[in-house]
């Protein structure tokens, strides 16, 4: 007798990352696009992507954001002590 794994209905649903939406080669793009932004001295409000309808779009928007914060982070470490 096999055994099989039972799926619990009420796990929640497992949600695309944006990985698998929009492929590595988009997401690294995207969040160069956001580091690139904060180094500009461009607000976080100037992403392309703020009005995203489209799962593709709010991983972008996710993306850019990161890139945004990963900027503002070492911009931060950068500052004299």
């Amino acid at each position: 007798m096999t055994t099989t794994r039972r799926q619990s209905p009420d796990q929640p649903r497992k949600r695309a990352n944006a990985i698998d939406l929009l492929g590595p080669h988009e997401v690294l793009r995207t969040q160069n696009l956001g580091l690139k932004a904060c180094r500009a001295g461009r607000p976080v409000t100037s992403c392309p992507w703020t009005d995203a309808q489209t799962p593709q779009d709010q991983a972008r928007r996710k993306m850019w954001v990161a890139g945004f914060a990963r900027g503002r982070t070492e911009l931060r470490q950068a500052r004299p002590r």
